[in-house]
C-alpha cells in the first residue's frame, strides 16, 4: 500500500498481485467536515446573502466526480451546467446548506 498526501487531498494505492491491478482511491481529506457544516447549516435560518444565497456546499471531489460522470456538467451551455447541478445537488441532500423545497 502507498499513500500520498496533496494539500487536503488523500491518494491510496494497493497493488493486487493476484489479480494483477492496481487500485487507487482518492479522498478528500474535510470532506466529512464540510458535510457535517453542511447538516448544521441545514438547520439554521437562511441568510441573505449580497448577490443571493448559498445553496450548496460541495466537496470538490465530489464535484470532479460528478463532471466525470455526467456530460451535462462540461457542456459549454450555462443553462445545461446549472440545471445538471441543481439536479445533482437535489439528488444528495448532504451537500445542501438549504431544505430542498427551498432550492
Amino acid at each position: 500500500m502507498n499513500e500520498h498526501h496533496d494539500g487536503l487531498f488523500k491518494t491510496r494505492s494497493i497493488f493486487q498481485p493476484h489479480e494483477n491491478k492496481l487500485y487507487v482511491e482518492k479522498t478528500q481529506l474535510n470532506e466529512n467536515l464540510i458535510l457535517r457544516s453542511n447538516a448544521e447549516k441545514q438547520k439554521m435560518e437562511q441568510r441573505k446573502m449580497e448577490w443571493g444565497r448559498q445553496v450548496a456546499s460541495i466537496p470538490h471531489i465530489l464535484y470532479d466526480k460528478w463532471c466525470r460522470e455526467h456530460p451535462e456538467m462540461r457542456s459549454s451551455d450555462k443553462q445545461i451546467r446549472s440545471a445538471k447541478l441543481l439536479q445533482l445537488i437535489r439528488e444528495n441532500p448532504q451537500v445542501q446548506v438549504v431544505e430542498a423545497r427551498k432550492i
